[in-house]
């Protein structure tokens, strides 16, 4: 479901924005001193209690004044209290009630809207001013003392606005369901494109423009899958958007795009792409959205052989910025082409959320580097060391060079055109990120050292040492491996020690992947083993590496690390020997990276991981092979400390 919107309003400097800031977690409004520094709406996503929503940063409101820079102010704010969930009306310690909050809170009131009533500038914890209690002559309920500057307050202020969002329906739309918002200036046919789908009248129609005036969200299954279909408001020019319930509208609108999967854009066939229509489309391409130009309206055209592609021509003129667009054509009210939508629909949903194994990709860049030579500046030549992908809708590509500066937007392109060659992802946008290597050996040497010592921090050690009083190499089978943990001390102790090495693992990884993407993550994999191996400050005797390693690869590759989980649980299943399964897990992992990746440098970072693991289960080996190794018992000793 759509999140919850809340609005801050109230006259202006009252401290608005700060709140706006404070809440946002970071500097996202302009703070000064002044009055009507804030003229247009704010947005930013937070959290409370589990539940995400909307916080809407808005001008003073000032009532009765006439000032047209100010009636705007006052015409966005209420476009804000008629999109809110839940208003915050902010008023100031310090003035104490003035006419123009007791106007702005009869405002508010005939929104019939929640309102929360924060009085701001109580600088001071502790108990409030006697000045306070008159700001209970406004009528909204128990006022909440807050400072915005110092976040006094603010905690109980969310906890109050967390009471009134709108119940959390369980949304029975599980992964697969794709969410379709269908985009548009005014009167392109996104409702009658809606209601030929569904094949009834689900929402009005009209020729007359901004008849849709909120975003209407209709569950769709067909044999082609799930949806949720969109129907939104016409985006029109800010200058021709007057009425306050329109503005309501297109806020909606652009808040579908945000949490639609696929952008369906909408293009009048009789206009043709208009300055309005290559704004609206923007907003989907700069959102990350994978998306589908639908030229409607097909029936009212005259046709020859040439005229489809002639008009694709122009389409691709308008729209130049977002080539990878396909374009289908056809008609909301004969239903011609329609059958063809949800094709393109999954299609263009699959493209966006593809990966591209680091391998390949760097298999693609060493042949476009070969191909065109990245350029130079007074004599100096950018070098891409490698590629890899970061992440996906859209698919984010991360490249690391000597100097980023030489990093041309056109060979940025290049590359994005070679990638798509090769891989399509047709419908969606790629986000390039160019990050300087320069200090390439830095940032190696700082996931070594991280992954280093947080691998050293061997949990078994610490936990037997402080909490049961004697180093756990000292018992059961001399290490300090979770199996000799488990035997030894017992169940609570086995999952501190588990919690331990889970987080040490991840924390390392985190910071690897930051620095250098998917391969940081191996290396960084590769010096945790080593340090939980052979730990620096426990005199290089540590435990055997199978716990965090297997953190390790979850991290890198789930695919990867089920695999390996169903061969472990089968084998114990049959032996009852943790240490078979744990040896073949650890000789599975480079054969499965290759497998995945095909990449050299990462299945031999594998393979030296699985090497170590091995080595330290060599005595385990030993006693396999003579039959006199240790089976699994799910009683552990309780110690005494």
């Amino acid at each position: 479901m759509a999140k919850p919107v809340v609005a801050i309003v109230g006259r202006p400097n009252v401290g608005k924005s700060q709140l706006f800031n404070r809440l946002a977690g970071r500097r996202l409004s302009i703070v000064e001193d002044t009055p009507g520094v804030t003229r247009d709406r704010l947005y930013a996503d937070c959290e409370w209690r589990g539940r995400e929503f909307q916080i809407i940063d808005t001008g003073g409101i000032e009532p009765s004044n006439d000032n047209e820079i100010l009636q705007f102010m006052r015409m966005q704010a209420e476009a804000a209290i008629g999109a809110a969930d839940v208003i915050i009306l902010i008023t100031d310690l310090r003035t104490g009630v003035t006419a123009a909050d007791e106007d702005v809170a009869s405002m508010l009131q005939r929104s019939r809207k929640p309102i929360v009533l924060a009085v701001n500038k109580n600088d001071t914890p502790g108990d409030v001013p006697p000045d306070f209690y008159e700001f209970y002559n406004l009528g909204l309920g128990d006022p909440m003392p807050i400072s915005a500057l110092h976040g006094y307050g603010t905690g109980d202020l969310l906890d109050e606005c967390w009471k009134h969002f709108p119940e959390e329906w369980e949304e029975e739309e599980d992964e697969d369901v794709i969410k379709v918002a269908f985009i548009g200036k005014p009167n392109v046919g996104k409702s009658s494109l809606t209601n030929q789908i569904l094949g009834e009248e689900r929402v009005i129609v009209s020729s007359i423009a901004g008849t849709t005036r909120d975003s209407v969200d209709t569950r769709y299954d067909n044999e082609k899958g799930k949806y949720v279909l969109i129907d939104t408001a016409g985006i029109r020019k800010k200058s021709k958007v007057d009425e306050r319930v329109e503005k309501f509208s297109v806020m909606r609108s652009l808040m579908a795009v945000e949490r639609a999967d696929v952008c369906v854009i909408m293009i009048d066939a009789l206009e043709g792409v208009t300055e309005q229509d290559t704004k609206v489309a923007g907003e989907a391409h700069n959102a990350g959205k994978a998306c589908i130009i639908v030229v409607n309206k097909w029936d009212l055209v005259e046709k020859d052989g040439r005229t489809m592609d002639e008009y694709t021509n122009r389409v691709r003129e308008g729209l130049s910025y977002m080539p990878y667009a396909p374009v289908l054509f056809i008609s909301a009210k004969t239903g011609q082409r329609v059958n063809k939508l949800f094709d393109l629909i999954n299609h263009v949903y699959e493209q966006n959320h593809r990966r591209i194994p680091t391998g390949q990709l760097n298999s693609v860049l060493a042949e476009a580097t070969a191909r065109v030579q990245p350029p130079t500046d007074k004599g100096r030549r950018l070098k891409i060391y490698y590629m890899t992908q970061s992440g996906v809708c859209p698919p984010t590509f991360v490249c690391f060079c000597n100097d980023a500066r030489l990093f041309h937007f056109s060979y940025q392109r290049y590359l994005e055109n070679q990638i798509r060659a090769l891989y399509g992802l047709e419908g969606t946008p790629i986000r390039m990120v160019i990050r300087q290597k320069g200090d390439k050996f830095v940032h190696f040497l700082i996931i070594g050292v991280v992954g280093y010592l947080c691998g050293s921090f061997n949990s078994a050690i610490v936990v037997s040492k402080k909490l049961c009083g004697f180093d756990i190499r000292t018992k059961g089978s001399g290490n300090a491996g979770l199996t000799n943990v488990h035997r030894t001390l017992g169940g609570k102790y086995t999952l501190m020690v588990l919690a331990g090495d889970i987080i040490k693992a991840a924390i390392a990884l985190e910071v690897g992947g930051y620095l250098m993407g998917s391969f940081g993550k191996l290396i960084a994999g590769a010096f945790v083993i080593a340090g939980h191996v052979f730990p620096l400050y426990f005199g290089f005797k540590g435990g055997k590496g199978i716990l965090v390693g297997a953190t390790m690869v979850a991290l890198f590759d789930w695919r990867i690390f089920l695999i390996l989980f169903a061969i472990f649980v089968v084998l114990v299943a049959i032996t009852r020997w943790i240490s078979l399964g744990s040896i073949v897990g650890a000789l599975g992992f480079p054969i499965l990276t290759w497998a995945f990746y095909g990449d050299v440098k990462t299945t031999a970072l594998s393979a030296a991981m699985a090497a170590a693991v091995i080595f330290m289960h060599r005595s385990n080996i030993v006693r396999i092979v003579h039959g006199t190794e240790n089976k699994l018992s799910l009683k552990g000793k309780n110690v005494d400390h």
